[in-house]
C-alpha cells in the first residue's frame, strides 16, 4: 500500500494556518527553506489538515531519528523476560494477556518496560532493560535482596540483589533492573 500525503490544497491551508513558519522551531518557509508534511499523531492514514504539520527539513531529519530510536527500543524489548526474576519461573507469553484488549499474547516470552504479575509466586513486577543512552529512575518501593535470577538464562545470583538497582547477569551478559509494584514472599526459606 502507497504511503498516502496530503493534498496540495491541505498542504497550502496547514502551512497557511502556521504563519509560514516552522511548527517547531518557527524557522520561516522561503525559496531555499522548504516544508516537510508530517502526521502529528503518526497515522499516515489520517489527512485532516488538524493531523497535518509543517516542518523545516531539520526538525522533520530529528523527529524521525527519535521515533527510530524509540521503535528500535520497543522491538528490543519484545521477549525479553523470559523467566520471574523472584521464583525462577518460565513466562511464557500464551499464558497471559493484553490487560486493554483482553487477547492473549502471541509473542514466545513476554515484554520489558511493562508490569507483569508472576502466577507462580504472586508478585508483580516490572523488569526495565539496561540502556545507558536511556536510564530510567524507579517510582516503585525498594525492596532488599530480593531479585534471585536472571531473567534471560534463569542463572542464580550468589547474592540477592536489591530491586531498582540495574546489573548484569555473569553468566548471559543481560543488563536489567527490576522493579516491583508487589512482593509476595514465597516459601519458608524465600
Amino acid at each position: 500500500m502507497a504511503r498516502k500525503s496530503f493534498s496540495k490544497f491541505q498542504q497550502s491551508e496547514i502551512v497557511g494556518s502556521q504563519d509560514g513558519k516552522c511548527k517547531i522551531c518557527s524557522t520561516r518557509f522561503s525559496k531555499d527553506v522548504h516544508p516537510q508534511f508530517d502526521h502529528i499523531n503518526g497515522d499516515n492514514s489520517d489527512n485532516s489538515t488538524k493531523n497535518g504539520q509543517a516542518i523545516c527539513s531539520n526538525c522533520h531529519d530529528s523527529k524521525s531519528r527519535k521515533e527510530n530510536v524509540k521503535r528500535s527500543m520497543a522491538k528490543q524489548n519484545i521477549d525479553f523476560v523470559k523467566f520471574c526474576p523472584l521464583c525462577k519461573r518460565e513466562l511464557k507469553g500464551k499464558d497471559y494477556q493484553d490487560d486493554k484488549s483482553g487477547i492473549k499474547m502471541e509473542t514466545k516470552h513476554l515484554p520489558a518496560d511493562e508490569w507483569i504479575p508472576c502466577n507462580d509466586c504472586k508478585s508483580i513486577f516490572k523488569v526495565i532493560r539496561y540502556d545507558a543512552r536511556n536510564k530510567k529512575k524507579s517510582t516503585a518501593k525498594k525492596y532488599d535482596k530480593v531479585v534471585r535470577y536472571c531473567v534471560n538464562c534463569r542463572a542464580e545470583f550468589e547474592q540477592k540483589i536489591s530491586s531498582n538497582i540495574a546489573f548484569k547477569c555473569g553468566e548471559c551478559d543481560t543488563g536489567f533492573s527490576v522493579w516491583i509494584k508487589e512482593y509476595t514472599k514465597k516459601g519458608f526459606f524465600s
